[in-house]
């Protein structure tokens, strides 16, 4: 992300990763199992993806493209079948 010059906003709230983050915790499998009191986790298991999806024009405009684009791929399988 530094190399493609995003601003320090997203450089804050996206912290680079390490080969700990992505090993697979028992406080995320049971987070109510013994012994994980003291355990942390990772900053991106605690992300509001579903606020961030919401609050982007970008994700409205994806989302749109998408239907459109799947629309349009239901169409061209319905002329084929007709053409059959």
């Amino acid at each position: 992300m530094v190399t493609l010059s995003a601003n320090n906003d997203i450089l804050a709230r996206y912290q680079g990763l390490s080969k700990d983050h992505l090993k697979i915790s028992g406080t995320v499998a049971e987070p109510n199992a013994r012994g994980h009191r003291n355990d942390t986790l990772p900053w991106f298991w605690s992300m509001d993806v579903a606020r961030d999806a919401e609050a982007n024009d970008w994700m409205m405009e994806f989302k749109a493209s998408k239907a459109l684009k799947d629309q349009w791929e239901e169409e061209l399988e319905l002329i084929c079948s007709e053409a059959r």
